[in-house]
């Protein structure tokens, strides 16, 4: 997509813009504003389609879809401010084709405190962490100068970035 998830079935109005924050397999959205945090962890193994909050033919974006960004020898990478936001832009090196994604920060899972606004960048994959004993899930983690798929404990608000759902 070429915007980030906005409030549940809808994108934001621009690629700089944010969107709101998700809780790994919860379909509330909450913007940085927000103060209705809930701490618990989410037990559920996978990412299911009711709580999917992605609009109607997309959805949130597996690992493997994830790591496509990470694939150097085909995706090029740089932190760039785009209008005013810090982010990092991929691009494809055969089609040019160019995805902006803005360094939004997250959500703390047991605090609910906002961090690392305009330095980090954090989104969702639907994908568990095998290793987790189903704590975690694994997400695209994106700073200035490297980006990589992380594992975070499934009560952080992080962004999400659809794919098209090609069911």
């Amino acid at each position: 997509a070429k915007s980030n998830v906005d409030k549940p079935g809808t994108f934001a109005s621009t690629p700089e813009a944010y969107g709101m924050y998700y809780q790994w397999n919860r379909k509330k959205g909450l913007s940085a504003a927000d103060s209705d945090w809930d701490d618990n962890l989410p037990s559920e193994f996978c990412w299911e389609s009711v709580n999917d909050p992605c609009p109607m033919g997309w959805r949130v974006p597996t690992t493997d879809e994830l790591e496509v960004l990470l694939d150097d020898s085909k995706v090029a990478y740089v932190c760039v401010s785009q209008n005013g936001i810090s982010g990092g832009r991929f691009t494809d090196k055969i089609t040019n084709n160019v995805i902006f994604l803005p360094f939004a920060g997250i959500i703390h899972g047991y605090s609910g405190i906002r961090s690392s606004r305009n330095t980090k960048g954090l989104y969702w994959s639907s994908s568990e962490d095998d290793d987790s004993n189903n704590t975690r899930a694994m997400g695209l983690y994106l700073v200035s100068d490297f980006n990589h798929h992380m594992r975070v404990e499934k009560n952080y608000g992080l962004l999400i970035r659809c794919v098209a759902d090609e069911k």
